[in-house]
């Protein structure tokens, strides 16, 4: 985890130093709510965001990303006299990104990579599984605005609708 954490803090300052036009560093936070069989035992999520991009071409950039999402556990009704509280879902992905600018306003982007599980998730053996978000949203001078679908394979989906905003470095 130090060597993650390093790696990240490293990066930071090397964006810092070399920012470019739709590229660098961005760091943020996010929060949505979970959809599908995922609502039945998650209420919502939230977390924070880092990544860093490097333009490949015009108007496209790509990197990496990662971050921590944490799913807060619903409680659920057993029997009229038993209520049982289901476990948090904690998550740390890992993830390349991608990201296209439509316009200088707007933009498509992408995130696939591994999630891994921090703590008792109520899986047995299971460390991580595969992620995804794509993303569309709004560019601004020192921010993006974005709107998101994420998700996580494990025992079949857990999935989630994000409104995001990352600032720019």
């Amino acid at each position: 985890m130090k060597k993650f954490i390093l790696f990240f803090v490293t990066l930071g300052f090397f964006g810092l130093a070399k920012a470019q036009e739709g590229g660098g560093l961005r760091i943020g936070a996010h929060g949505g709510l979970p959809v599908g069989n995922a609502s039945d035992v998650w209420s919502f999520n939230f977390g924070a965001d880092v990544s860093y991009l490097f333009e490949v071409a015009p108007r496209f950039h790509a990197g990496l990303t990662s971050g921590y999402t944490h799913y807060l556990g619903k409680d659920r009704q057993i029997s009229s006299t038993l209520t049982v509280r289901i476990s948090d879902l904690r998550l740390i992905p890992i993830a390349a990104t991608g990201r296209f600018q439509i316009t200088p306003d707007f933009f498509f982007a992408g995130d696939i990579g591994y999630g891994i599980f921090v703590g008792d998730i109520g899986l047995d053996d299971v460390g991580g599984s595969f992620y995804y978000q794509p993303k569309v949203g709004y560019s601004a001078p020192k921010f993006d605005l974005y709107a998101g679908y994420k998700a996580i394979s494990v025992d079949g989906k857990v999935g989630s609708i994000n409104l995001g905003i990352s600032f720019k470095f």
